[in-house]
């Protein structure tokens, strides 16, 4: 599991989900050294965005308007981390 000491606390069950997911695409060939070649920070962000995704998916109350919106706010910061001058 990716860990880094500054990361709000994360729900236990994603958090396995989503080492079962890791452990599965490392198991595979040529995708496990793909993940083993991304930066420990690009990890960290997309684990971040799995278990907010997961969690939020779990959620009885979930709305998909607050969905969409997150994932709107993401493409905004890949987009504005791309491209700076952009934003």
């Amino acid at each position: 599991m990716v860990h880094t000491e500054h990361e709000h606390p994360r729900d236990p069950q994603v958090m396995k989900a989503i080492d079962d997911i890791i452990q599965d695409l490392s198991d595979r060939r040529g995708i496990g050294s793909e993940w083993d070649a991304i930066d420990l920070d690009i990890k960290n962000e997309i684990i971040h965005l799995w278990h907010d995704s997961i969690r939020l998916s779990c959620d009885p109350t979930f709305d998909e308007n607050i969905a969409i919106d997150s994932a709107i706010r993401w493409r905004d910061f890949v987009d504005k981390s791309l491209d700076p001058e952009s934003g």
